[in-house]
């Protein structure tokens, strides 16, 4: 049975949802607020000018961002999608392109909703907690298996799936 992943209406929404399960401070829709290194991949000064290109790129409609518990810079990416297909498609080109590199990691770090996803910069309960929002985890690793305790559905994209499993 596949789960009914929750919607929110804009950023603001997104904002007050994340509040829910960890610290989420200072939010802001500001571009240069909104700049994230997952997605834009560039320094903030050039990724700035081409963010209109990435939103279109990965579906993104509004960009938001807030203040984790440890008040660090690396704030919570919240994005609320207009084609979660699109996002979904992207991520899973970076997720490959970063291993290929010897970069980044298997693990499941995005909560997706219906038309949003979020990377969170919590504690593990935090993340677990995601889940009762409504969200389920993206992993589009190539031969990605959640544990076999865990529920896992098929996402939009081909060699993605949506997961209850949290690596903590």
């Amino acid at each position: 049975m596949e789960a009914t992943l929750a919607k929110v209406a804009d950023a603001d929404e997104l904002i007050r949802l994340i509040s829910n399960v960890t610290t989420c401070e200072s939010g802001s829709t500001e571009p240069e607020d909104t700049v994230f290194s997952d997605i834009d991949g560039a320094s903030p000064d050039s990724a700035v000018a081409q963010m209109a290109k990435t939103n279109t790129a990965w579906g993104i409609e509004e960009r938001a961002t807030c203040d984790g518990v440890d008040g660090s810079s690396n704030g919570h990416v919240l994005l609320v999608v207009s084609d979660m297909a699109r996002f979904e498609a992207e991520f899973k080109a970076r997720q490959e392109a970063d291993l290929a590199a010897g970069e980044g990691d298997t693990q499941t770090r995005w909560f997706v909703g219906q038309n949003f996803a979020a990377r969170i910069y919590a504690s593990d309960s935090d993340e677990r907690d995601m889940l009762s929002l409504g969200t389920l985890g993206l992993n589009c690793a190539p031969g990605y298996a959640a544990p076999p305790n865990s529920t896992t559905q098929d996402a939009l994209v081909d060699g993605c799936v949506l997961t209850d499993f949290v690596d903590a």
